[in-house]
């Protein structure tokens, strides 16, 4: 007689443990969806309502600075929306499928629009937007507005916030290849406080 014995406790310690984890992240995906469902009302729900009535006052007598701060609502509202329908499709996100839209576009528009919706927190410090677009690029772009809008956006947000005197410059520029790749630069600059060369490398983690 030929008897062979094994202990499997545990491998069965293991596989309960499995399926434990694995109906955790179920019962986490699924909350999350309706996390996300819910969100998805109860932000577009406000945000359309402050799109449709600035609609509504700008069909109504206004002086020219009453105009230009509706606009500037309108703008910001919108940009909100189309993050917040990014957000909300997190499956574009977990495959890494998001498409960038092929729209034209005007880049003095979009300088102009970000100079327009952070001038109220530079009305109280000596510090000027300028806006460089060099010469030869075309007047109308086809591609992403609102991705570069929210880009640069963020990027000259962080600049003003840093800096309490002198200027935050937007430079767009053909890149040295630009004449094969149509490539631009873009770049933001400031006369802030600065980063200390030993922390520039830490500025991309997380939370840094």
């Amino acid at each position: 007689v030929y008897a062979i014995a094994r202990d499997v406790t545990e491998r069965k310690k293991i596989e309960i443990a499995l399926k434990i984890a694995k109906d955790n992240a179920e019962s986490a995906n699924r909350a999350k969806s309706e996390f996300l469902a819910n969100m998805s009302h109860e932000i577009r729900t406000p945000l359309n309502a402050v799109v449709g009535l600035s609609h509504l006052m700008s069909e109504t007598k206004l002086n020219t600075k009453q105009k230009d701060y509706l606009n500037i609502i309108k703008s910001s509202a919108n940009n909100i929306l189309f993050l917040v329908n990014d957000i909300l499709d997190l499956s574009k996100f977990e495959k890494g499928a998001i498409k960038l839209e092929q729209l034209p576009f005007s880049l003095i528009n979009i300088s102009n629009d970000i100079t327009k919706s952070v001038a109220f927190k530079i009305k109280d410090k000596p510090v000027e937007i300028i806006s460089k677009l060099s010469v030869g690029i075309p007047a109308i772009l086809i591609g992403d507005p609102m991705r570069i809008n929210q880009i640069l956006l963020n990027l000259v947000d962080n600049a003003i916030k840093f800096t309490e005197k002198g200027s935050v410059t937007i430079s767009i520029e053909p890149a040295a290849d630009y004449t094969e790749t149509k490539r631009l630069n873009f770049a933001i600059s400031d006369t802030g406080i600065g980063i200390k060369k030993e922390k520039l490398e830490a500025i991309f983690d997380s939370y840094e």
